[in-house]
């Protein structure tokens, strides 16, 4: 198990494939991507939310993600 946010995060980079934003550009206009914004609603207030994104502040995603979840959110299925 990782130990500090510097092990955390090269554990996640090693996972989580990296994609350039034309790739992720034709992930969204093929429906096979969602983009989901994570700021805090007091910032999205401010600034507005990212065109085309799900706000799902950071400390929900799990929750949302979770389809056992009564917060579930089915945007975030699997197609």
């Amino acid at each position: 198990m990782p130990t500090s946010v510097k092990q955390m995060i090269a554990e996640a980079n090693a996972i989580v494939p990296r994609i350039t934003p034309s790739q992720a550009k034709h992930l969204i206009d093929q429906g096979t991507a969602a983009v989901v914004d994570v700021r805090d609603g007091s910032e999205v207030a401010i600034t507005g939310i990212v065109a085309g994104a799900l706000h799902i502040p950071r400390g929900m995603l799990e929750f949302r993600a979770d389809p056992e979840s009564p917060a579930h959110n089915k945007a975030l299925d699997k197609a």
